[in-house]
């Protein structure tokens, strides 16, 4: 089975490597903007989880089935430690993976996240009837408005690619996630960011995290939604920065 990542930036004693998660129905194509910019200063990898993207094999039935490829592609690059950032399903996969391999990681970053998800059974049913009618509300509902027709386009065209059970899958173990029984455990610093007018993941469900996570900040994005990476990108990558030189280096904690 091959599995796709992108790989970008040199490997530093100081700077600790940074392993970005796409979100359900997506791949690492979401993160081109920090792909080139924070791979001038760390060493950033970008994988697509199995099943979406280049990368082969089926979308996990069980979150632990991503938190376990993702463990096993760790050891592969031959990580010692690593900063985890998740967008939402990602989020989802990188709070569990902190829970369960806490000494893998310098930092967490969740964005688009919370400890539990709402997903719309009108959503889902539209989404098994009529797939490109829900591709487009997806990309409508990701954004704020008012976004260029070429950035909708390209997460319609994210989506359509990747393909429904994809999609129904990821936002099925979205639907399943609750980590309140345990939230509290995880420890390491973290940086928990969400766009304003996120209507996918509400502000709320972000200030309910940082509320729990005990070593955390949070950071809301203005002119923003649910892919705040994209819409936002040169404010997202300098906090990401920020965070890593201040909580995550060598000789931060």
């Amino acid at each position: 089975m091959q599995y796709f990542y992108q790989s970008q930036g040199t490997r530093s004693a100081t700077n600790p490597a940074l392993v970005l998660l796409h979100g359900s129905g997506g791949d690492s194509s979401v993160w081109a903007a920090q792909i080139e910019s924070l791979s001038e200063n760390h060493h950033v990898i970008a994988p697509d989880l199995p099943g979406h993207g280049q990368s082969q094999g089926k979308p996990a039935r069980e979150l632990q089935e991503y938190v376990n490829w993702l463990k096993m592609l760790i050891e592969s690059l031959k990580l010692p430690s690593f900063v985890l950032a998740g967008h939402s399903l990602g989020g989802n996969i990188a709070q569990q993976f902190a829970h369960m391999f806490p000494d893998s990681l310098r930092g967490l970053i969740l964005i688009g996240s919370g400890m539990r998800f709402d997903i719309s059974s009108e959503y889902l049913a539209m989404l098994r009837q009529d797939f490109d009618a829900a591709c487009r509300l997806s990309s409508q509902q990701a954004y704020a408005a008012p976004m260029p027709i070429v950035m909708l386009e390209k997460g319609r065209n994210m989506l359509r690619r990747n393909g429904p059970e994809t999609l129904l899958r990821d936002l099925s173990l979205c639907g399943d996630f609750d980590s309140t029984a345990w939230a509290h455990t995880i420890s390491m610093p973290c940086l928990i960011m969400c766009g304003e007018q996120d209507a996918i993941t509400p502000c709320s469900l972000s200030q309910q995290l940082a509320h729990v996570l005990p070593n955390s900040t949070l950071k809301n994005i203005h002119a923003a939604g649910h892919m705040v990476m994209q819409e936002q990108p040169v404010f997202f990558n300098k906090e990401v920065s920020l965070f890593i030189k201040k909580r995550c280096g060598a000789n931060a904690y």
